[in-house]
């Protein structure tokens, strides 16, 4: 099935609609949008799993990657996600709900503990990802840039987001380390940056890295 088959169904089936509030480049294109939360959900659970099969990116070729996510190391993750994106998603139509959902995707059957918009501190962090054998957590926020100067600023939001909403507050006693992460998505470029904080009840420090 072509990308553009499978966002027909989902556009005719109700799982995406026509966001009216952004201008269209030309008749023959529509911006698309999620609807509610309840249907974001079914994107980070279920229809990410299409971009899996499609592309090929399954748990054990994703080996690298995730070690790079754990030790912090942002350049090669987003080199990595980079790979992935390139492959996974049209050039057209997409805004942060899908970036989220295709965050979330990475993760999923590779045994971590996936949560999406779940209530952390003093809001919902876009993408937590937990790794019970090691006690270490994950925390990614996601944001579409409107172009590819703005995503080290929008990266750098996103982790200002996760400080001031406190998304990492429940996890510092009992985990290791928290990896908080500022992800930016223009079309197929990403740019990842991201933050240590220290577990086991030491108090988080938040410094750019």
């Amino acid at each position: 099935m072509s990308m553009i088959n499978f966002f027909s169904i989902l556009y005719f089936t109700g799982y995406l609609t026509i966001d009216r509030s952004k201008e269209r480049r030309n008749d023959k294109e529509a911006i698309l949008k999620i609807p509610n939360e309840e249907i974001k959900t079914i994107f980070g659970d279920t229809i990410v799993e299409w971009f899996q099969e499609t592309i090929g990116v399954k748990a054990a070729e994703r080996s690298e990657m995730f070690t790079a996510w754990w030790n912090g190391d942002a350049k090669t993750v987003t080199d990595a996600v980079s790979i992935i994106l390139n492959d996974a998603i049209s050039y057209y139509d997409y805004k942060e709900d899908y970036y989220h959902a295709f965050v979330a995707g990475l993760f999923s059957g590779a045994g971590y503990l996936v949560t999406s918009n779940d209530e952390n501190g003093l809001g919902r962090s876009d993408v937590v990802v937990k790794d019970s054998k090691t006690r270490k957590v994950i925390i990614i926020e996601v944001k579409h840039s409107d172009s590819e100067d703005e995503m080290e600023k929008d990266c750098l939001k996103a982790l200002q987001q996760i400080d001031l909403k406190k998304y990492a507050s429940k996890y510092l006693n009992g985990y290791k380390t928290v990896q908080c992460y500022g992800a930016a998505f223009f079309q197929k470029k990403c740019l990842i940056q991201k933050v240590t904080v220290p577990g086991a009840g030491k108090g988080a420090v938040f410094e750019l890295e």
